[in-house]
């Protein structure tokens, strides 16, 4: 796992969740059974702001359960104007936090991480109420989170530190890392702890304060804002601002102190998210009309089985290349992660010998309710019955 950066322009090496496994296969007939491994691999799902279990009623976010297709939540949006002012506020409290001392603020970060590691199983029971996932890979989530915040406030010490340079001339530089200001992080619903938590974390450490929109899955921006929000264990430049796309949108383009966004999620999201500061960069009258931007978008992420793999002596090689494709690629968080593999492409060599252990690994998953321990394959939007028939919920607007 690579570390993430810290620095004051928040430069962070995000953990990307790439897009994703189709099965292509060339010069071959797909038999039966062959059909049905296909039909199984050949599923797109790449991380996306909006999410499955939420339906736009007004100015009312309505949470499901995935599995169960009940409404287990409604929560009002905030509008333009307390969400300007929450902002104007939090800018403040940046300052404040900014000029604090490294090792105050990595102090309290850890505070709210710990915070985090005790409520360790409400988070995940959230995590599975609100996104379907099963729980042992809601908990894996969590755990990963911790570990990583914790790497993070290892490392701040080390990746904020001045850097001393030399010119050609002999000439010394010296670089000093400052905090931007407030950082707007729009968070997607398939990873909602570890997404969120990549650019939250190392823009705090840095100084900086965060607007954290996690429309899609507002409990778990809950716990940020308790473990590191302005009135939380923390007490760090942190809003769970609950508003929607359009209020998002607005506010990036407008005259809100924020100066830099980011987004995980969909190519069409990210194309939003540039489209609002591009917004904000033609008002001539903005004195700070310049936002920077990182986006983390969906792609296509592939496997290839070389011919190779179907010779007698690559058979346990075979073997773990099919359990790796289905297992981690395809299936990981019911096939909803922007890394899920959408292609296999197979050597004829290796079709018959693959398509075999694919379907043996397939077999082994168990769909059903995600709080069950038992399950491994959670609900899959799109239809209530891939979690083990649940009603299926609304299409989002």
């Amino acid at each position: 796992m690579p570390g993430s950066r810290l620095s004051g322009v928040v430069r962070s090496e995000f953990l990307h969740f790439r897009p994703s496994l189709t099965c292509y296969v060339t010069r071959r007939s797909i038999s039966s059974h062959k059909s049905q491994v296909y039909a199984l691999l050949n599923f797109s799902r790449t991380a996306t702001s909006e999410t499955p279990s939420l339906h736009r009623d007004c100015d009312i976010n309505e949470i499901r359960n995935l599995y169960s297709g009940e409404i287990i939540e409604r929560r009002p949006f905030v509008g333009r104007e307390e969400a300007m002012a929450t902002v104007g506020i939090l800018s403040e409290r940046q300052s404040k936090w900014g000029a604090l001392p490294l090792e105050e603020r990595v102090a309290r970060i850890r505070d709210g991480v710990a915070y985090i590691n005790e409520h360790r199983k409400q988070v995940a029971n959230d995590i599975v109420a609100t996104v379907g996932k099963p729980l042992s890979q809601a908990e894996s989530e969590v755990a990963a989170s911790v570990k990583k915040m914790q790497y993070l406030c290892e490392s701040a010490d080390e990746a904020l530190a001045p850097r001393m340079s030399t010119g050609q001339r002999g000439e010394i530089y010296e670089t000093h890392r400052v905090p931007k200001g407030i950082v707007d992080i729009v968070a997607p619903w398939n990873f909602p702890m570890f997404t969120a938590l990549n650019g939250a974390i190392p823009a705090l450490l840095a100084g900086n304060g965060v607007i954290l929109k996690h429309q899609s899955v507002p409990r778990i921006g809950d716990w940020f804002a308790r473990a590191f929000g302005t009135e939380g264990v923390s007490r760090a430049p942190l809003e769970h601002l609950h508003i929607d796309v359009p209020t998002s949108s607005w506010l990036a383009a407008s005259a809100a102190p924020i100066a830099h966004r980011v987004f995980t999620g969909s190519v069409r999201g990210g194309r939003e998210v540039s489209q609002s500061i591009s917004a904000r960069a033609a008002n001539l009258s903005l004195a700070t009309p310049f936002v920077a931007t990182s986006l983390e978008l969906g792609g296509c992420d592939a496997a290839y089985v070389h011919a190779d793999l179907g010779s007698e002596a690559a058979a346990r090689a075979l073997n773990s290349c099919a359990r790796f494709i289905v297992q981690l690629g395809r299936l990981s968080n019911t096939g909803q992660s922007c890394c899920a593999v959408k292609r296999a492409i197979l050597h004829s060599a290796a079709y018959d010998a693959w398509c075999a252990l694919a379907t043996e690994e397939m077999s082994k998953f168990v769909a059903g309710d995600p709080a069950r321990r038992e399950t491994t394959l959670g609900p899959l939007y799109g239809g209530g019955a891939g979690g083990g028939g649940g009603p299926k919920p609304p299409p989002p607007p």
